[in-house]
């Protein structure tokens, strides 16, 4: 594989102003900017480090582009093209013996997706909190692909939304049509957002100066010829006949909304 990233295919590094090719990816808690090419793949390890257990402290520590070369050399760094990132570097600094906290499974995951860890290095200090892709802009594509489908985690099933069944909508109904409680339980009921269903029952239950009738020239092809519900004086108990309207009016729209 080529050396440099120049030579792999990315463009030519640092004197060159490669920040345009980058972007800021936030996860994992933190925020480091990176090419763009390797946002995702970046997005998805960082996440995927935090879900195992290491924990990236966000003290300021961690960074990714930046335009300069490898210290005391005139060689562009991997960081001049945004393809390489430090990570929690107050706790894995470069030294000439490893000193890290980062566990062994952590350079193994992000090496398997194409970077390398300066943990590594063998003609060099060590650089523990050094990760940078080693790769072709490629296969890149390729590692992100690879990540999404190992990586990405499914998004979370909506909560259910628990609904009234219709035929304990229709009891309610019958309730507030035939007992002395009916007008608050009446105004509680219709300030509910309704499904089409309890939609369609509170149609034909309408509040109307206080008390509930049946309007049988709008709705009269449902209610299928019943007597509309009415009232002529002021609060009280439906009368025996209200009652056994309300009893068939019940029925139906039970049979209805449970068909």
């Amino acid at each position: 594989m080529a050396t440099t990233a120049a030579a792999r295919g990315w463009g030519q590094g640092w004197p060159r102003d490669r920040s345009k090719d980058t972007v800021v990816v936030k996860a994992g808690g933190i925020k480091v900017r990176v090419h763009r090419d390797i946002a995702e793949l970046t997005a998805l390890l960082l996440d995927e480090t935090v879900r195992r257990g290491y924990n990236l402290d966000g003290t300021a520590d961690d960074w990714g582009y930046a335009g300069r070369y490898i210290a005391g050399t005139s060689t562009p760094s991997n960081h001049s093209w945004g393809l390489a990132l430090d990570l929690n570097a107050t706790s894995n600094p470069q030294a000439s013996n490893l000193v890290t906290d980062m566990p062994s499974w952590m350079p193994a995951l992000w090496g398997r997706y194409g970077f390398g860890w300066g943990g590594n290095y063998v003609r060099s200090k060590k650089d523990a909190m050094h990760y940078e892709y080693m790769d072709t802009p490629a296969m890149a594509a390729f590692h992100t692909d690879l990540a999404r489908r190992e990586l990405a985690q499914p998004a979370p099933a909506p909560a259910p939304v628990e609904e009234p069944e219709p035929k304990e909508e229709v009891a309610e109904m019958a309730h507030m049509i035939t007992d002395g409680t009916r007008h608050a339980k009446i105004d509680d009921f219709f300030a509910r957002t309704l499904t089409g269903e309890q939609l369609d029952l509170a149609k034909f239950l309408v509040p109307q100066d206080k008390w509930i009738r049946v309007d049988a020239a709008a709705y009269g092809k449902f209610l299928s010829g019943l007597v509309d519900l009415t009232h002529s004086s002021g609060p009280g108990a439906a009368s025996p006949a209200d009652a056994s309207t309300a009893d068939a009016v019940v029925a139906e729209l039970a049979r209805r909304l449970s068909s």
